[in-house]
């Protein structure tokens, strides 16, 4: 199945509704709009003027670990770390100014085996995305400087893919325990309809 192996799946001009992309999505699982799921597929259902509209990139962590150096990708066996992440972190560094009071460490952080194994491809995945606030057991320094390099190398341009939004109608399905995303440019006035799904 090319999700299982790329992570990500275009699907161009599907022209669903909101009603299809619901019924779509269900035909993987059971539809989950609370907590993060394993899949989840974002439909173009309005697009602003031609060119405006930008693009969403993906980044498989899974060959991102795989190119990993070796002192890195002995992290598992020497350590295995369990990264803290948090939405409000996040959140905080996209937006500094608006968020000036917030303190993430003051809210939940689920935990997260740093190093871990994707089931349903079988190879080994580096779970971690921009919510990482800490490297759980590691000094604060030190943690950010760990967070900081496995990040940066994981979102080199050879793992990215970037996906522009110029049709409406296009669907991407992504596998959120092995791909990161991040929207880039455009978004004036457009509108899409995202869905967590559980397969």
């Amino acid at each position: 199945m090319s999700l299982l192996q790329y992570g990500v799946v275009r699907f161009p001009e599907t022209g669903l509704n909101d009603a299809g992309h619901v019924a779509f999505a269900a035909r993987f699982g059971e539809l989950d709009d609370v907590t993060v799921q394993q899949a989840s597929i974002l439909r173009a259902a309005q697009l602003p003027p031609a060119g405006t509209s930008g693009a969403t990139e993906f980044a498989d962590s899974r060959s991102a670990y795989d190119d990993l150096p070796q002192d890195l990708k002995s992290l598992r066996q020497q350590k295995d770390y369990v990264a803290c992440h948090s939405l409000y972190h996040s959140r905080k560094t996209a937006s500094p100014e608006a968020l000036p009071g917030l303190k993430p460490e003051d809210h939940f952080m689920s935990r997260h085996c740093l190093v871990q194994k994707h089931e349903a491809s079988g190879r080994m995945n580096l779970y971690m995305a921009s919510h990482v606030h800490h490297i759980g057991g590691l000094e604060t320094e030190e943690s950010r400087v760990l967070v900081e390099r496995l990040y940066g190398l994981a979102c080199k341009g050879k793992y990215v893919v970037s996906i522009p939004w110029d049709r409406e109608g296009d669907l991407v399905v992504w596998d959120n325990t092995c791909v990161m995303y991040r929207s880039t440019g455009g978004g004036l006035g457009l509108r899409e309809s995202l869905l967590e799904v559980c397969y």
